[in-house]
């Protein structure tokens, strides 16, 4: 509770005024203002079983807390991903059924082909806070569901919305659910016993003069949370980077499936209506636990060079709309990215460096896309081509994770 009043000024600020400032949100601050307080709610009782729970640890292992800890810690993210689909998310939005076949039908297919258990494609009234697209496949152990937010299907094209939904397929097929609670588990093990270190230090100093008589006094709660959220913040890059790095493989995995690589490239446009196109490395590495819009329209305009047919050249294909369905040519691209660039928009695209570089490569690929297509070494991806085996997985195990 203290830390929500603490933090509220900035977080009204950042989360309200800001968002209203750049046009992303919708909500009147009642509306706002009550979800907040129904978010306060749900932390609290969380959060009151779970250092319940802990204190227990403290108590019963003050030496090797950090251990047990590790699994409480485990075990609570586990529980909190399995019930939040069913009981968390409905308190903030509405789902429903999908009632555009020529929308869900695509998705339902690339599901089975996927082996992913849903039989419906739900809608979610995201609009009603935000104009930001997003979709995801969450749930496990029979509560797996797909669901796409409204402002994707008022904002995208079916090629785009299936470049977007390939890529949430991805995150279950292969396994990042399980694999993020594993490196979940590690650094909080990590975490905890340098926490206890620190802790240790820190009592052994001025324990007499603050009152903490060891772990297990909740009197030396707040030094805990000082110390665990300090190391937390500087741990952001690497938590950042396992985060991207899973992105980036169910982005691998989503242009594989949908095989839109110029739906990817526009969804990528579209999402740099809020973040940075072109940041530098440094930025990419401490800020972003997403690819940045860059690197994901050059691997989806990589991933078009080196499935073109060969012989044939990108002036066959724009001089032949029949054959070329839904794919926009590499000189139209780059004459959006310019138009993007050099537009008014308050936005993220405002400034030209940020679509300098991708503009070059696209500019690059269309020069040399006969020679690319020539060459006998380049072919599709094994998923693509459907000759690689899926991972092995839990059939009814996924994650919810934001474009």
């Amino acid at each position: 509770m203290l830390a929500f009043v603490l933090s509220f000024p900035l977080n009204v600020y950042e989360h309200f005024f800001r968002e209203h400032q750049y046009g992303l949100a919708t909500q009147s601050f009642p509306a706002w203002f009550r979800e907040q307080l129904i978010g306060l709610g749900i932390t609290l009782i969380g959060g009151t079983i779970f250092f319940i729970v802990l204190y227990a640890v403290f108590r019963r292992a003050p030496k090797t807390w950090w251990i047990w800890g590790t699994g409480v810690a485990v075990v609570f993210s586990f529980v909190l991903v399995f019930i939040a689909p069913v009981f968390i998310e409905p308190l903030f939005n509405t789902y429903k059924p999908l009632t555009k076949p020529e929308i869900s039908e695509p998705i339902l297919a690339m599901a089975r082909a996927n082996e992913i258990p849903v039989k419906q494609v739900f809608e979610v009234d995201a609009s009603r806070q935000t104009t930001r697209v997003s979709a995801n496949v969450s749930g496990f152990l029979g509560t797996t569901r797909i669901a796409l937010n409204d402002n994707l299907l008022k904002q995208c094209t079916v090629p785009e919305i299936r470049a977007v939904m390939a890529h949430e397929m991805g995150h279950y097929v292969l396994n990042h659910g399980a694999k993020l609670l594993t490196y979940l588990g590690i650094f909080v093990l990590i975490g905890f016993a340098l926490t206890r270190i620190l802790f240790d230090a820190a009592v052994r100093r001025w324990g007499d003069k603050w009152g903490v008589r060891g772990i297990a006094d909740p009197a030396g709660l707040p030094l805990l949370a000082l110390i665990f959220s300090t190391l937390l913040f500087l741990a952001t890059p690497l938590l950042n980077t396992v985060v991207r790095v899973t992105e980036r493989e169910a982005d691998a995995f989503g242009i594989n499936t949908a095989r839109e690589p110029d739906g990817m490239a526009e969804v990528a446009l579209k999402l740099g209506a809020y973040r940075k196109l072109n940041p530098t490395p440094l930025e990419e590495f401490i800020f972003y636990d997403h690819p940045s819009g860059r690197a994901r329209i050059r691997m989806a305009m990589d991933w078009k060079a080196a499935n073109l047919s060969a012989g044939e050249s990108p002036k066959s294909e724009s001089q032949n709309p029949k054959t070329n369905r839904g794919m926009i040519p590499s000189t139209h691209l780059a004459g959006m990215l310019r138009r993007r660039g050099s537009s008014g928009s308050r936005a993220a695209l405002s400034d030209q460096h940020q679509i300098a570089n991708v503009d070059q490569r696209v500019g690059k690929i269309g020069e040399d896309a006969d020679r690319i297509a020539l060459e006998d070494e380049i072919k599709a991806h094994d998923h693509a081509a459907g000759d690689a085996p899926i991972p092995k997985r839990d059939r009814d195990h996924a994650f919810a994770l934001p474009l």
